[in-house]
This record gives structure tokens, C-alpha cells and sequence, in this order.
């Protein structure tokens, strides 16, 4: 899964890197934003998994060693586990939203003023520790019989989540675009959640029928004009280790 996370990140970023307009943001972030981003980077690549493998399935082996490979694992049951556990996302991302302290651990994500598939992994560290994906895909890892099917749609997953932080967005009118944006989180919408103008909408990062269930999808034809919660005024410290 992880060697599908890097190589679209690198695909994405190719394209960034083609493209001048695209090229040109890159060229304007600060060194801060480069070592928050890079840092948080390693950390989604090389840290959490680790550690999914050492804590997640470790505790299970030790407390619960008859749960392993006791769920069969047709496709129904693996698309069934991804989308309780992307469903559960839904509501985790809603939560770090709400106007409580919570929000400090998620602002980081939210701090560029430019959107880049570098902005995809970009939180404080331990919030990767605090989002269900991380708990939830080594459990299902851990009790399906075979997990390599929920493992494809974890990747499919991966690949969306680095495509909905770019600005490659398919034309509006697009048959394609169409069929896709009834259920896929697109970059458009994913864009203006990290719009200025609306960011409470489009929780949702892989499937968007979550947010057209509970009222809080939105999009527009064009893009946002400006991105990022510009009152967050922190240091690299704060960004990555303490936001209070």
C-alpha cells in the first residue's frame, strides 16, 4: 500500500513539477513550510507504518491472537470494512473541525495559503496517531483471512487523497467528471475545504456521499481564490510538535 502512496506522490508531484504554473508555487513556499512539509512527509511514509505494524497489530497479537484471520474476506466483506472505516473518517475530520481545542491538532493541514500534493500529509505529528485510518486498517489487516483486496482499496484510497490536494481537476462538464463526482471526492471539492471562503464542508477525502448525507457538500465550478486559515501564525515547532 505504501509503495502505491509513493509512487502516485511522485506521479502528482511530476506533474506539478511540468506544469509552470504549478512549478512556480512550489517555488514561493518558505523554508519553514518545506521542513513541515518534508518532516510530516516522512512521517506518513515511513514512520506511521511502522509503527501501525508495531503497536496495532502488535497489542492485537498479544490481547486478542484468536481475532487473527477470523473475518473471510470476499470483496463485499473488504469494501464493506473500507467504507465503515472511511465512513468513520468522515466523522473523525468533522470532529477535529469543531470549534473546540481539537481544531489546534488539524489546523497545520490547514496553515498553506497554497494547496500542493505536499499538503497531503502535512499535520502536527501526533495527529497522525489520532486518525481512525491509522487503528482501523491494521485491525482489518489483522482479522480479514485475506486482506489484499481491502488493501487495493486502501491503496485506491492513497491515490485519491494525493489527487483531491492538486489542482488537476476534470472540466465540469466532463462526462467523466460527472460520473465520478456522484461518489469520488474530487480535487474541486476537496479544494474548498481549504478554502477561506468555506472550509466547514467536504469532510469527506475519499467517498463524498458521507458529506451529501449529512448536508455538508459543497462545490463550485471554479476553484477558490484563496486557501489556507492565515491567522495561524505558528512556528515550525508549533506546527509539528505543540499547536497550543
Amino acid at each position: 500500500m505504501e509503495k502505491v502512496g509513493i509512487i502516485s506522490f511522485v506521479f502528482f508531484l511530476m506533474l506539478s513539477l511540468i506544469i509552470a504554473s504549478e512549478r512556480n508555487q512550489l517555488k514561493l513556499k518558505s523554508f519553514s513550510d518545506w521542513i513541515i512539509d518534508v518532516a510530516s512527509l516522512l512521517m506518513h511514509f515511513l514512520i506511521v507504518p511502522a509503527l501501525q505494524v508495531l503497536i496495532v497489530i502488535g497489542l492485537l497479537n498479544w490481547l486478542a491472537p484468536e481475532w487473527k484471520g477470523i473475518v473471510p474476506s470476499p470483496f463485499l466483506a473488504s469494501l464493506f470494512f473500507y467504507l465503515l472505516i472511511d465512513y468513520g473518517w468522515y466523522w473523525n475530520h468533522r470532529i477535529l473541525h469543531s470549534r473546540t481545542k481539537l481544531w489546534n491538532l488539524h489546523r497545520t493541514h490547514h496553515a498553506p495559503t497554497q494547496i500542493d500534493v505536499f499538503v497531503t500529509s502535512r499535520n502536527l505529528l501526533i495527529t497522525h496517531f489520532l486518525m481512525i485510518y491509522f487503528w482501523a486498517i491494521g485491525f482489518a489487516v489483522y482479522v480479514l483471512q485475506d486482506p489484499s483486496i481491502f488493501l487495493v482499496f486502501a491503496s485506491i484510497g492513497m491515490v485519491l487523497n494525493f489527487w483531491g490536494h492538486t489542482s488537476f481537476s476534470i472540466p465540469c462538464n466532463h462526462l467523466f467528471n460527472k460520473i465520478i463526482s456522484s461518489v469520488i471526492v474530487t480535487p474541486r471539492e476537496h479544494l474548498w475545504h481549504h478554502s477561506r471562503e468555506n472550509s466547514q464542508c467536504n469532510y469527506g477525502t475519499v467517498i463524498n456521499i458521507w458529506d451529501r448525507l449529512h448536508g455538508t457538500f459543497y462545490c463550485k465550478s471554479e476553484h477558490p481564490k484563496e486557501y489556507g486559515d492565515v491567522s495561524y501564525k505558528k512556528t515550525v515547532w508549533n506546527q509539528l510538535f505543540w499547536p497550543f
